[in-house]
């Protein structure tokens, strides 16, 4: 199980890293908004532990952009606020847990076990598929007849973005918020070209024929 832990408290966020690493959980720890978010971007995780003290983000933000990157994540906010509203607000805004500071180490793992069993049975996601291209987005793979390729998360959430608005244009900006989220701002276009073009590379491993079509000025779509 791969955790995330958002704790701008270095001691504890290191320490709280290093009982559940010792219980064989694959974990990592950002202490800023910011950081999170580009681990979000980078990797896929099942938990997110989530302080909402954060210097530079809102908690709350971090928990939505992680939610709508990674299907399924599970949410557990930390904080030392003990007030009933914040608790309420924390749980409709789509957390699956809520943990009030101090707490020990065990609970906390007791808690992350919890909320996976909630997610145990997962939604498969579908393939999709054209022009004999089919795209697998639970195995990360783009295939064509016998070949396949596999994706990196920011490939993915290309097509999954394609696909989504097939036949329709795809603007450049949305997949800009889609793929950097809050970052989005701080990204140019160029960005999005060159992992474009490594998308395609892959595609002409697997057939010359072109599954994605530029649309100067505008976006991209399925071609």
């Amino acid at each position: 199980m791969k955790i995330l832990i958002v704790e701008d408290h270095a001691l504890i966020g290191g320490r709280m890293k290093t009982y559940l690493k010792q219980q064989s959980y694959q974990v990592q720890h950002s202490e800023t908004g910011t950081d999170a978010l580009i681990q979000l971007h980078q990797h896929q995780f099942d938990v997110l532990v989530l302080d909402l003290g954060l210097p530079d983000f809102s908690g709350l933000e971090v928990m939505k952009t992680a939610q709508s990157l990674i299907a399924n994540i599970k949410v557990i906010v930390v904080s030392a606020q003990t007030h009933a509203l914040e608790v309420a607000e924390v749980i409709r805004a789509g957390a699956d847990d809520y943990m009030r500071k101090p707490f020990s180490f065990p609970e906390l793992e007791s808690r992350i076990e919890a909320v996976s069993r909630r997610g145990a049975t997962k939604v498969k996601h579908q393939k999709r598929e054209h022009k004999g291209f089919v795209f697998d987005p639970s195995e990360a793979k783009l295939s064509y007849q016998n070949k396949e390729v596999l994706l990196t998360n920011i490939e993915q959430k290309m097509l999954k973005l394609l696909f989504e608005h097939k036949p329709e244009i795809v603007p450049y900006q949305s997949f800009l918020e889609r793929i950097w989220g809050s970052l989005s701002q701080n990204c140019g276009t160029d960005k999005l070209h060159v992992n474009m073009n490594y998308l395609r590379k892959k595609v002409r491993q697997l057939n010359q024929q072109p599954l994605i079509e530029t649309c100067r000025y505008l976006g991209y779509r399925l071609a």
